[in-house]
């Protein structure tokens, strides 16, 4: 088998799954989380920026969470225009 380019996933973990593209990104998504295997999951889009302050801050809730909750959502980035960082809610 060849190596894997080096802009691949295959860089960072030998867990990357084939999945056809259907023209829906949440079916791709589900699909993804399908394979989690730890008690978090989380997505980001190509155009999603984590901040290391809100990297630092999601590290810390992870310690802090109850087991009890299902769901976090958070104001996360989504590109940059000419002022910065582009903060969105998903919902």
């Amino acid at each position: 088998m060849e190596a894997p380019p080096s802009d691949s996933a295959a860089r960072f973990t030998g867990k990357v799954h084939e999945f056809p593209w259907r023209d829906d990104f949440s079916a791709a998504r589900n699909e993804s989380f399908s394979h989690a295997t730890m008690d978090y999951r989380m997505w980001l889009d190509a155009d999603d920026v984590l901040l290391e302050e809100d990297r630092k801050a999601f590290l810390a809730l992870k310690e802090t969470l109850d087991p009890a909750v299902s769901v976090v959502m958070a104001p996360y980035h989504a590109g940059f225009d000419e002022s910065g960082p582009v903060p969105h809610v998903r919902i």
